[in-house]
């Protein structure tokens, strides 16, 4: 009966059936149970004794698997950590390496910028438990090594010093450190080899195996991971950075927004004054120019009445040589030839003033309107003379300044085509400038009280001179007509000269100057009219601004009529740089 049959013995293949799903369970991580068993049963029998040799294989790779799960799970928990630098992270892979493995030492190697060789990152020695770092190996010393590194995801190295691929590190790296075995594995991120890990066996000859191999291409790509997660930090962090920098950037320019929005409107604001006060004062010129031509033609009649009067008192001293006593008496009190020639003088002040008047009421005109939107010919002395006869007042000498002599020297000139009032303009501001520049030198002194007694004064140097002149000319090749207003004053640097034309730069005190002045005339003189303006200065010499313009318009086909060509150049080169000076183009001559 099947219930009185004696237990069966295990076979030989049944123990090594066992054996084998141990082995297969074992790689799959799972318990050795069964191996364990199997083995046990082995060592009662004498049947099993042949198949301990591989029994104990198993169990060496048992413990191995084992150890190297371990190391695994220590290095994925390691690596979800918080709070740990990549150094940190790189040390604790070597040393985790080292154990896994039984190994003496373990590194990681990173190629340099250049790749011309590898730089320790970090070295673990395991006898001693120390880490190092910095030892680097050049590319061109060791090529066997680094061309299988290309090739391989492991290079095995089982007799380090006579493996083709190692031998080359014996006698300056294997056998002066006792190493016998190196197992090591490139470190690739995205398609290009950044590094090595290394394992190296301290002692004779090793025999890696495929599980180690498996092992040491695990950590490889853990090490690949970690440095895909330092990236993906530094660039987060990057990021972050630039996120902060765009966001203080974008205040910085919503307060440029603002402050350019502001000054937008201030400029509208004041543009709007400008264009009311011109509009005032070509209302006050108009008003005043009707009853000044009446006053002036009436000075005229006068003085027709007053030479008839005279006359006809003449012809009634012929008549009547002697008048009646209480007549001589009215014409001794009267002093009748003094009345008349004082009377005669008077019309001649009044007519002379008069006709300054007219002059100035017309240069503010020509300020105010004057032409200036219409392209017209016109004398360039003309409008010399406007700006000096608004100005003028300023030359005469007042708050304690020294007269200033004005030196006219017009040339012989034709007509020139511009824009009356932007030229008119440009004049009065470098006539305004050169008298700004000869107050600032000349600036009154404040002597204070006078002591009551004091030492008898020397002799006091001259003062310097105080001189504006206007001049112009033709160039040489009678195209361009020539503008000068020098002046006695100061002068200037470098420095300062290489930024007059500049918008807003000004050298006078806050509140004193806007620096837009000659900007302004920058702009009529290059931009409006094509030509060429400079400047020559130097401390202590005077300043002489030199300005050239077309003497007949130059164009674009199409172009209105407002606007003069932006390309024009005196000398023919739509290239050439706008402030370049104007000797390019007019030979040089002096005034």
């Amino acid at each position: 009966m099947e219930g009185n049959r004696s237990p069966r013995p295990r076979s030989p293949i049944g123990i090594g059936a066992g054996v084998a799903r141990g082995v297969s369970r074992c790689s799959l991580g799972l318990p050795f149970t069964e191996l364990d068993q199997a083995m046990s049963e082995a060592r009662r029998s004498n049947i099993a004794q042949p198949l301990l040799p591989q029994w104990q294989a198993v169990a060496d790779l048992q413990s191995r698997l084992r150890r190297h799960n371990e190391s695994l799970r220590a290095l994925m928990h390691h690596q979800s950590g918080q709070g740990i630098t990549f150094d940190e992270s790189l040390a604790y892979i070597v040393a985790v390496l080292a154990d896994g493995l039984a190994v003496g030492r373990a590194s990681i190697w990173f190629y340099d910028d250049d790749r011309s060789g590898i730089t320790c990152a970090s070295l673990y020695c395991h006898a001693s438990g120390q880490h190092s770092s910095g030892l680097q190996l050049l590319a061109q010393d060791y090529p066997s090594y680094f061309n299988a590194l290309l090739e391989a995801r492991t290079i095995a190295a089982h007799d380090a010093q006579r493996d083709l691929r190692t031998r080359e590190f014996t006698d300056g790296y294997l056998r002066p450190l006792n190493i016998g075995a190196m197992l090591d594995a490139p470190l690739w991120q995205r398609d290009r080899m950044v590094g090595v890990l290394c394992c190296e066996h301290l002692g004779g000859p090793r025999h890696w195996t495929l599980d180690e191999e498996n092992f040491v291409g695990s950590v490889a790509d853990s090490v690949r991971l970690l440095m895909e997660v330092r990236d993906r930090d530094r660039v987060e962090q990057e990021l972050r950075r630039s996120r902060q920098a765009l966001e203080e950037r974008a205040v910085e320019l919503n307060a440029a927004m603002d402050a350019l929005t502001q000054a937008q409107t201030q400029r509208q604001m004041q543009t709007e004054k400008l264009a009311m006060l011109g509009q005032m004062l070509a209302g006050i010129a108009h008003e005043i120019n009707n009853p000044l031509a009446f006053l002036r033609n009436s000075v005229g009649h006068l003085h027709e009445y007053l030479e008839t009067l005279v006359a006809a008192l003449a012809d009634y001293g012929t008549a009547l040589p002697e008048p009646p006593p209480h007549l001589a008496e009215t014409l001794e009190d009267l002093d009748l030839p003094f009345v008349v020639e004082d009377a005669r003088k008077l019309l001649g002040s009044m007519a002379s003033n008069a006709d300054r008047i007219c002059d100035l009421v017309a240069a503010l005109k020509g300020q105010v309107h004057g032409g200036g939107d219409r392209w017209q010919s016109i004398p360039l002395e003309q409008l010399a003379e406007n700006a000096l006869v608004v100005l003028g007042h300023r030359c005469r000498g007042n708050n304690g300044y020294p007269p200033i002599t004005l030196v006219r020297d017009y040339g012989p000139l034709p007509p020139v085509v511009c824009l009356p009032g932007a030229i008119d303009r440009a004049f009065v501001n470098l006539v305004a400038n050169a008298i700004e520049a000869l107050n600032e030198r000349d600036t009154p002194a404040n002597d204070g009280p006078k002591p009551l007694t004091s030492k008898p004064r020397l002799p006091q140097p001259p003062p310097p001179a105080r001189t504006i002149t206007l001049s112009t000319r033709l160039s040489d090749d009678g195209q361009w007509a020539i503008a000068r207003v020098r002046d006695s004053g100061p002068g200037m640097d470098e420095a300062v000269r290489s930024r007059i034309f500049d918008s807003f730069f000004t050298t006078k005190a806050s509140g004193q100057g806007t620096g837009m002045g000659l900007a302004i005339v920058w702009k009529t003189i290059v931009e409006d009219h094509g030509g060429r303006i400079d400047c020559r200065s130097q401390p202590g010499e005077g300043t002489e601004f030199e300005f050239a313009i077309p003497l007949q318009r130059r164009v674009n086909p199409g172009q209105d009529s407002g606007q003069a060509n932006p390309d024009a150049d005196p000398t023919g080169d739509p290239q050439a740089d706008p402030e370049a000076s104007t000797a390019a183009a007019i030979a040089p001559s002096e005034p």
